[in-house]
């Protein structure tokens, strides 16, 4: 339901999912509770993929993550366009940590090891 429409009520979302409303309430306090928690498990889907993804060329590792997380992102469309909503994005990016930590670390090895050249601060 949030994929076709990002601002569905949370009772539309309940119907759609062949819930009762007083059964989606007893998960999620209200419309915002389930959103941060959509967010959550987006967020760590993408964490998982910056997590095992290796090479030891940093450029590869990479190249092999954006590719994961493209394949990623349209699986989980909706999620990503209610993480960037402004109401969420500081939670998103707060989400997402781990993934950018991950980006770097890949990004210094990679000037260290002189694959990479630096452009934009670290």
């Amino acid at each position: 339901m949030l994929a076709r429409d990002p601002h569905a009520s949370l009772d539309t979302i309940a119907h759609a999912a062949g819930l009762s409303r007083r059964a989606l309430y007893g998960h999620f306090s209200d419309r915002d509770s389930l959103l941060r928690e959509v967010i959550s498990i987006g967020a760590a889907r993408f964490n998982l993929i910056a997590e095992t993804t290796k090479d030891p060329d940093p450029r590869v590792a990479l190249a092999r993550m954006a590719a994961r997380l493209w394949r990623e992102a349209s699986v989980v469309r909706a999620t990503a366009g209610i993480a960037l909503d402004d109401v969420h994005v500081v939670g998103t990016r707060r989400s997402l940590s781990p993934l950018l930590r991950r980006i770097q670390i890949l990004a210094r090895d990679g000037v260290k090891s002189g694959v990479f050249r630096t452009v934009f601060p670290l």
